[in-house]
């Protein structure tokens, strides 16, 4: 049996729906280097006649300008891909090789990301196992940050 990989993993929506773990760790990533910027899902319903395949949205959520969609994302597109266009900015003025580099850097960047949080999880995991204490912190499969007890009770933990 093959543990799935970051990319096979869905989270629930509030929606009903299942967000990849890959746009909910790019949605991370946005928020921890953009503060005012939020990467947003579209739920099928609520997408705009015009284009119905624009899934995502980042949104600049900074009071003066009441999130504004600054780029859409359809389906298709990769996490990858939309940091990219985030970090370019107006594709037209960027050289091709320019946008190669930030596209592998993109991919660097997220699984990095991914690769930390594996290893946070694993050294706590670690720590529980060689410790005394009687409770572990982990994400649960909604992404939320619980407490695991001794007896596998959960609460969510604050921050």
């Amino acid at each position: 049996m093959s543990i799935p990989s970051a990319g096979d993993i869905y989270i629930p929506t509030e929606e009903g729906y299942f967000v990849s773990q890959k746009w909910s760790d790019l949605a991370e990533m946005i928020s921890e280097c953009y503060p005012t910027l939020r990467l947003m899902w579209i739920p099928p319903e609520r997408r705009r006649d015009e284009d119905r395949k624009e899934a995502y949205a980042v949104v600049d959520s900074h009071e003066t300008v009441d999130n504004k969609p600054i780029l859409y994302a359809s389906e298709e597109d990769t996490p990858e891909n939309v940091l990219v266009r985030l970090w370019a900015g107006d594709t037209h003025k960027v050289h091709p090789l320019k946008l190669i580099d930030m596209h592998n850097e993109a991919i660097r960047a997220l699984q990095a990301k991914r690769f930390y949080e594996d290893r946070q999880e694993a050294k706590e995991l670690a720590r529980f196992m060689l410790s005394d204490k009687n409770y572990i912190t982990m994400r649960d499969a909604n992404g939320t940050l619980v407490k695991y007890d001794e007896y596998r009770n959960k609460r969510e933990v604050n921050g």
